[in-house]
């Protein structure tokens, strides 16, 4: 390659069958959720995305017929990309907003959509609820 071409890393979003984007990534993380069909397990789709909401969108969604197979988390760093298994997302709202989200991996968890400056007795009276839970931590746990 010589000094003058450059690469750029893009991501491939789709909000709805055959609606497909580039979009430059940034240093920001994404997810990366398989859909596949409950009939066959044949792969349906992938969503990749760092919208929080689109990710909601997909978990809510009520099709018989597809299922969150896996969800990944992708995090840019110094040293180039971590990719882990989210094992599974809680949401925490405060009087009718959201105010974080908590994506569980093997490495640890990451905290998205934080508000600054929130006090520990503003945290104590959020309400938590479960967004998604990968099946591979239900049968972990079940051992």
């Amino acid at each position: 390659m010589s000094s003058q071409q450059k690469t750029v890393d893009v991501l491939s979003t789709s909000s709805l069958p055959e609606k497909w984007s580039l979009t430059k990534r940034g240093d920001q993380l994404w997810m990366s959720l398989t859909i596949a069909r409950t009939v066959d397990k044949s792969i349906a789709g992938i969503i990749e995305t760092n919208d929080i909401q689109q990710v909601k969108g997909a978990l809510s969604s009520s099709h018989e017929n597809v299922f969150i197979k896996s969800m990944q988390v992708v995090v840019p760093s110094e040293l180039g990309i971590t990719v882990a298994e989210v094992i599974d997302i809680i949401e925490a709202s405060s009087e009718g907003s959201v105010v974080f989200h908590h994506l569980r991996t093997i490495f640890g968890v990451i905290q998205i959509d934080s508000k600054v400056g929130l006090a520990p007795d503003q945290l104590a009276n959020c309400k938590y609820s479960s967004l998604y839970e990968s099946s591979s931590s239900l049968n972990r746990n079940a051992g």
